[in-house]
């Protein structure tokens, strides 16, 4: 019930920051607070709390939010119980991972969004695991847990519902309870998983509960919790993935998806081997080597998630050419999971499968020897091995003709050919197969094929298992793993670059011997191949423009050697949600990319060409410019980008509204980068309140 108030008013707070900007916003610059902050540290640390190395998923939360408030933290450090009290009396303004009870609803303000959700287990020694097989096995036994928190209540909670006879002894600090359990003195601890200190020596036998973790303020600081609150609903509005990105940065430390029960880990001992059918020739997502095992992102994902979760098991693959086929031995037992698959809930469902979350999201490209737009009579060309391409046609293009083909060097042999019009590829065989190739052209498709992982029903632990390890593994390593085995596959075809590139071959072989210009050209490939993939890590495909990890990398290379003369700008795209809820999104990606368009046109006219002009797409439809220029210059371009989008139709859109907001250094002469983008995004958000109200609509963020 909290969790929806708090969303309620997060609404609210957004609703009048559309039509108040004040509410959501202050001045230009706020003007600084030190506040002091509640932080709990080691009891060893305590006597020299300057030796504490701060860092972590609510560290990093919290400079966000001071960040935004232009806040400077003073550190008051102890014991939980001890700051507790300090909060209490107003020796401290805040705490940060405070978990909400009516009591303290008394005692203490609380910020209307929550930092995370604290999920709280019983630990015993690693080494006496196995005296604890099932939940009756804790009977009786003698669990510490923190003085005066929400783990001893929930605690008690959990053992009323199980009978369990627990005898619960509350301790000041981790350290003591620690202390205790190896002395004997109690035989488990009660403890939140994210807590970094738990390491390999301590294992979860039984889920205890969970609560939302939230910012506590002493009463009578409602400045403080007023700044809170702003900073917290900007963040969620501006930045809505943080919350994740913080959680993949620190997920070693959070030992939630690699946490498994006593009975699951029974199962695992139980199964034996798993038998695992895989695709054989789906590279670079999975595929048989020539060494006759399984190799790609896929296997490597499995192999770091059975180590995550310290499976000992035996995996064996059992490699198949037909989709059909993998589906029915799922099906009827024969093997225990099956990868990749399509991401069809509703087939799923009907089968008796289990489905992962998405492992991978591939986008799609047309490719031909002319660029021209698929009709019903175009004839499609699809690799056998690749079942997901040949779903992509069917779900898309279910009236057109289809051609198969063992292998992708058949499809493109074909298309050469002129036996199809066009065939559907992912980016990765474009890279493996194509590079120097420049007879066949390919073209972006608007909609991705995910892929995933089937399991049985009955095998609903190795479900378990195997749903947690993209959030383990994060998207950066499985996208750096499907980079790294798309370039170990690239095949250069030498007699097909001589083609290519007559000239400089010929050139090269007058001055040089063939064994040394074969060793140029391989050289020449392989450097082109691994451009293009740095290139393609660095690119958002949907606009054409940089992406966050660009943009990133250049705000580093600024703070580093500040330009004499910059301009950042924050765009974002009017209407964006209403265009995708009442015309799909292929509507929303078609505004995506017109931002893109408009930025490159402007950006291109002769009159900025002694200028730097940087777009980036950094989020949804979040867009950041760094402009190296004068105020009086920029003035002039964003004149001219406006007037771009207002000329700007498009095939399921008949306009195209941006609100944008910028700052300079010659405003803000002494503002980093990092501020001047705060700066321009207050102002984009003016713009964007401006823009409703004179619609006369109600304001949303998207």
């Amino acid at each position: 019930m909290r969790l929806i108030w708090a969303r309620l008013l997060a609404a609210f707070f957004l609703l009048v920051g559309c039509f108040f900007p004040s509410v959501l916003s202050r001045a230009e610059i706020p003007q600084e607070k030190v506040v002091r902050l509640g932080y709990s540290i080691p009891d060893r640390f305590l006597n020299h709390p300057e030796e504490v190395e701060k860092s972590g998923y609510t560290y990093d939360y919290l400079q966000m939010i001071a960040n935004y408030n232009r806040w400077r933290y003073e550190y008051v450090y102890g014991s939980w119980s001890e700051l507790l009290k300090k909060l209490e009396t107003g020796d401290i303004d805040m705490m940060a991972n405070v978990s909400y009870t009516p009591e303290r609803g008394e005692v203490y303000r609380f910020s209307d969004f929550p930092l995370r959700i604290e999920t709280y287990y019983i630990f015993v020694p690693a080494d006496k695991l196995s005296l604890y097989p099932s939940l009756e096995s804790l009977a009786g036994k003698r669990i510490g847990a923190g003085a005066n928190t929400t783990i001893t209540q929930r605690l008690r909670n959990f053992d009323k519902e199980h009978h369990l006879g627990l005898e619960v002894v509350e301790y000041p600090s981790f350290d003591s309870r620690v202390a205790a359990m190896h002395r004997g003195e109690v035989d488990g601890i009660a403890e939140f998983t994210s807590r970094e200190e738990i390491g390999d020596n301590l294992s979860p036998v039984a889920f205890v509960g969970s609560d939302n973790s939230f910012i506590a303020v002493t009463p009578g600081r409602e400045d403080v919790l007023q700044d809170v609150n702003r900073a917290l609903a900007k963040i969620h509005v501006y930045t809505p993935s943080f919350q994740a990105d913080l959680r993949q940065k620190y997920f070693q430390h959070d030992m939630d998806a690699a946490m498994l029960t006593p009975e699951c880990r029974i199962w695992f001992k139980a199964h034996g081997p798993i038998r695992i059918g895989y695709m054989a020739r789906m590279v670079p997502f999975i595929w048989t080597g020539p060494d006759g095992k399984a190799k790609g992102t896929f296997r490597d994902l499995l192999d770091y998630g059975f180590r995550a979760f310290q499976l000992s098991n035996e995996i064996i693959y059992v490699p198949y050419t037909s989709h059909d086929a993998l589906h029915e031995d799922l099906k009827a037992g024969r093997i225990d999971a099956a990868m990749p698959v399509y991401d069809t809930p509703s087939e799923a469902e009907k089968d008796g499968l289990l489905q992962t979350p998405d492992v991978v999201s591939v986008k799609m490209y047309k490719v031909g020897r002319k660029e021209e737009l698929i009709t019903e009579d175009t004839v499609f060309a699809v690799a056998n091995s690749f079942p997901a391409e040949e779903k992509y046609v069917k779900d898309f293009y279910p009236h057109n003709r289809i051609i198969h083909y063992a292998t992708p060097e058949e499809v493109f042999d074909a298309l050469r050919r002129d036996e199809a019009d066009a065939g559907i590829v992912n980016p990765y065989l474009i890279s493996i197969y194509l590079t120097n190739d420049k007879s066949l052209r390919e073209q972006e498709l608007p909609h991705r094929e995910d892929l995933t992982i089937a399991v049985s029903r009955e095998q609903y632990p190795l479900y378990m298992v195997l749903s947690r390890m993209h959030t383990l593994w994060g998207t950066s390593h499985i996208n750096e793993s499907l980079l790294k085995h798309a370039d170990e596959e690239y095949k250069p075809d030498f007699m097909g670059y001589v083609k290519m590139n007559y000239g400089k071959v010929i050139g090269v072989i007058f001055v040089s011997t063939l064994v040394l210009t074969l060793l140029v050209s391989m050289i020449i490939f392989r450097g082109k191949q691994k451009r293009e993939a740095d290139v393609l890590a660095r690119v958002d495909l949907l606009t054409g423009l940089p992406n966050r990890r660009a943009y990133e990398e250049k705000v580093h290379e600024i703070e580093k050697n500040p330009p004499p003369f910059l301009v950042a700008v924050v765009l974002d795209i009017n209407g964006l949600k209403n265009a995708n809820d009442t015309r799909g999104h292929e509507a929303g990606d078609e505004l995506i990319r017109a931002v893109g368009q408009c930025l490159r046109r402007t950006c291109g006219k002769d009159a900025y060409k002694g200028y730097t002009c940087l777009g980036y797409r950094v989020g949804g439809d979040e867009f950041v410019g760094l402009m190296h220029m004068e105020s009086g210059a920029y003035r002039l371009l964003e004149k001219d980008f406006r007037e771009e989008t207002k000329k700007w139709k498009g095939k399921k859109n008949s306009f195209l509204a941006v609100s944008l907001g910028h700052a300079s250094r010659e405003e803000f002469p002494n503002a980093s980068v990092s501020e001047l983008i705060r700066l321009a995004d207050n102002r984009m958000y003016d713009d964007k309140a401006r823009y409703y109200h004179e619609m006369g609509i109600e304001c949303r963020r998207r």
